[in-house]
C-alpha cells in the first residue's frame, strides 16, 4: 500500500471505523512512516479504538442484563441487579469498584444517552470524553440532555475540534446549569449520600487517603484549618530559621503531617496551640517516628527481619513495601499481635501460632493494639538457630547483635512449633474457634474471590460446603471470603468448589474462573547483579519557602491544584 505525500490521512479518514478501518491499520507499520503520516496513523487508530470501546460498552450492557437465569436466547432483564457487575469484573480481571463503574457507564450510555454510544461506534468520541459527557448529563431532563449533547458532541468529535476534557467539562457544565437549573441541586443531594473516605495505592510505594463527595462547606472548613495550622507553624519556623534553628519542612509537608496526625489519632484531644508544639517536636523528637501503629497488618519474612535479604514486606490492603520501610514499620509494632507461620523448604505449611516474645528493645504486647504482624519462618532457619543456641554460640550467618536481639522470638517460635497442635474444634459447631480462624487466615492470606485482595483477617470464614447442608467446620471446608464475595456465593448465583490446586468459581452465566492456592510465602528472585551498582541521584530537598507548585508558602492554597486532562485510554 503506497500513498503520496500527506495522502495516508485522507485515506484513513475515508474508512468506516470497525472491520474496514481496522484491516487497513493492521497492515501499516508505523516505523516506516514519515512524521506527518505517523500523526495520521495515530489519529486513525484513535478512531478505531473509540469504535472498539463503544462495542465493549455495548457488550457490557448486555452482560449486565442477562440476569440470574443466564439470559437464554437473547432474553434480557429490564434492569441489572447487584451481581451484574460481578460477572463483568471477573471476566475482565477488574476490581469490584472498576467493574461497578464500567457497568454503570455502559448502562448510562445505552439507556440514557444513545447519542454518545452512536458517536463512539462511529469513531468520533473516545472513552474519556464519553465518560465526561455521561457524568455531566446523567441527571438532566431528557430535553436538556439532548440539547447539551447536540452542542457538545461536535466539539468533542475526533474529526472535529477535539476539545480537551477540561475545556469540554467547563462548557458542558455551564450549558447544563443554564438549561436545567434544578438538576445540579438534585445531583448534589444524590452525590453527597455517597460520601466516603478512600485509601489507594501508588506505584511508587506511597498511598493516598482522600474524602470523596463531601459537603463543600465542610471540606472548605477542614482545608482552612489545616492551612491555618500549617501557615502558623511556618511563621514560627521561618523566624527560627533566621536564627539558625528552623524547621526545613515546606508547607506541603506540614499540611500532610497535620492531616495524618489528626486522622490517625496521634493528636487526639489537642488544641491548636498544643498541635503547633507537637508539630515542631515531631521533627526534633527522635521518637516521633517510633510511636505504635494501630489497625494495620504487616507480613514479613524472618530472613528480611534478620537482615539476611531485602525481600519486600506486605502491608495488608496496601501491598508490597520495600524491606527498609517494612523494618521501620515492624519496629513500631511491638504492641501488635505477632503470629508465626512455619514452612518447610518447599514452602509447605507446617504450623501456625502466636508468640508473646519480642526482639530486645521492642515494646511488649498490648491487648489494646489492633495491629498484627505475620512472621514467616523457614524450618531450615529455625533448625540452624536451635543448633547454635544448644551449642551456646551464634548462627554463622548472623551478626552477634542481631542474634541476641532476635533470639527470644526465634527460640519461642521453635518451642511452640514443636508442641502438639491444640485439639481441633468440634466440626459440627457453626462458627470456628480462634485457632482455626487464624490457621485459615494465614494459609490463604486474602479473600479467595476472583481477583479479590481483601485481607483474610477482615473477611468472613466461609464453609465451602454450607454448614446448613452438612458442611463441617474444618480447615479443609473453610476459606476466607470478603462479605461481598460471601454474599455473591449465597445470594448472587455463584458456585464455589475445591480443586486440587485451588478453588473454582462458576458464574451464574456458566463461566468458570480458577483461583489458585497462594503459596505460604511468595517465592521472589534474588536481586539482579547490577541492582546495587546504579548511582541513584540524591533526592532533591524541597524549598522550605515554596509549595510543590513553586508558589510562595504564604500564597499557597489547598484549592489551587487544577486536575490534568484525562488520558485518552
Amino acid at each position: 500500500m503506497k500513498f503520496g505525500p500527506q495522502r495516508l490521512g485522507e485515506y484513513l479518514a475515508s474508512l468506516t471505523p470497525g472491520p474496514e478501518l481496522g484491516a487497513a491499520l493492521g497492515v501499516i507499520d508505523p516505523g516506516w512512516l514519515c512524521g506527518y503520516d505517523a500523526v495520521s496513523f495515530v489519529h486513525g487508530q484513535s478512531r478505531q479504538v473509540a469504535h472498539e470501546q463503544g462495542r465493549l460498552l455495548l457488550g457490557v450492557s448486555h452482560v449486565a442484563r442477562c440476569g440470574i437465569d443466564g439470559g437464554q436466547h437473547g432474553q434480557r432483564t429490564a434492569a441489572p441487579d447487584e451481581w451484574s457487575s460481578h460477572e463483568v469484573k471477573a471476566a475482565l480481571g477488574l476490581t469490584r469498584r472498576a467493574g461497578d463503574c464500567l457497568v454503570d457507564e455502559a448502562l448510562a450510555i445505552v439507556d440514557q444517552a444513545p447519542e454518545i454510544g452512536e458517536a463512539m461506534l462511529a469513531g468520533e468520541l473516545d472513552l474519556p470524553r464519553a465518560r465526561l459527557l455521561v457524568k455531566l448529563t446523567t441527571n438532566l431532563s431528557d430535553s436538556a440532555r439532548a440539547a447539551v449533547l447536540a452542542n457538545a458532541l461536535p466539539l468533542a468529535a475526533l474529526s472535529g475540534e477535539r476539545w480537551t476534557t477540561g475545556r469540554l467539562a467547563e462548557y458542558a457544565t455551564s450549558l447544563a446549569m443554564a438549561l436545567d437549573p434544578h438538576a445540579k441541586r438534585d445531583e448534589y443531594e444524590t452525590a453527597v449520600r455517597g460520601r466516603r473516605v478512600v485509601a489507594s495505592r501508588n506505584p511508587d510505594g506511597t498511598s493516598d487517603l482522600s474524602g470523596r463527595q463531601l459537603p463543600p462547606e465542610r471540606v472548605a472548613a477542614a482545608a482552612a484549618r489545616i492551612d491555618v495550622l500549617a501557615k502558623a507553624a511556618l511563621c514560627l519556623f521561618v523566624a527560627r530559621r533566621l536564627a539558625g534553628d528552623g524547621d526545613p519542612r515546606p508547607i506541603d509537608h506540614l499540611r500532610a503531617e497535620i492531616f495524618l496526625c489528626l486522622t490517625e489519632g496521634t493528636w487526639a484531644g489537642l488544641g491548636d496551640a498544643e498541635i503547633l508544639a507537637a508539630l515542631r517536636s515531631s521533627r526534633l523528637d527522635p521518637e516521633a517516628e517510633s510511636k505504635p501503629l494501630d489497625g494495620i497488618e504487616l507480613s514479613l519474612s524472618t530472613f528480611t527481619a534478620l537482615g539476611l535479604d531485602l525481600e519486600p514486606g506486605d502491608l495488608a490492603g496496601h501491598g508490597p513495601v520495600h524491606a527498609q520501610h517494612a523494618l521501620a514499620v515492624l519496629a513500631r509494632l511491638g504492641a501488635a499481635q505477632w503470629r508465626w507461620i512455619l514452612s518447610d523448604t518447599t514452602n509447605n505449611l507446617l504450623g501456625t501460632g502466636l508468640t508473646p516474645a519480642r526482639p530486645i528493645g521492642f515494646a511488649a504486647r498490648s491487648a489494646g493494639c489492633d495491629s498484627v504482624v505475620n512472621l514467616h519462618v523457614s524450618l531450615g532457619l529455625l533448625d540452624s538457630c536451635l543448633r547454635a543456641a544448644a551449642a551456646g554460640g551464634t548462627p554463622d550467618f548472623l551478626d552477634e547483635e542481631v542474634w541476641q536481639t532476635w533470639r527470644p522470638v526465634l527460640l519461642d517460635i521453635a518451642k511452640r512449633g514443636a508442641e502438639p497442635p491444640p485439639p481441633p474444634d468440634d466440626p459440627d459447631r457453626r462458627f470456628a474457634g480462634a485457632h482455626l480462624r487464624r490457621e485459615v487466615q494465614l494459609a490463604h492470606g486474602r479473600c479467595i474471590g476472583v481477583g479479590c485482595r481483601a485481607p483474610a483477617r477482615r473477611s468472613d470464614l466461609d464453609h465451602r460446603r454450607d454448614h446448613a447442608k452438612g458442611g463441617k467446620t474444618t480447615p479443609e471446608n473453610s476459606a476466607p471470603l470478603c462479605r461481598h464475595d460471601h454474599r455473591g456465593k449465597h445470594e448472587g448465583g455463584w458456585n464455589l468448589e475445591r480443586t486440587p490446586s485451588g478453588h473454582r468459581w462458576t458464574s451464574r452465566l456458566g463461566h468458570t474462573y480458577d483461583v489458585p492456592d497462594r503459596p505460604v510465602w511468595r517465592q521472589l528472585p534474588d536481586p539482579v547483579p547490577d541492582a546495587e551498582a546504579r548511582d541513584w541521584p540524591a533526592p532533591t530537598e524541597p524549598d522550605p519557602d515554596r509549595d510543590s507548585l513553586g508558589r510562595p508558602w504564604n500564597e499557597s492554597s489547598l484549592w489551587a491544584y487544577t486536575p490534568p486532562d484525562l488520558p485518552p485510554f
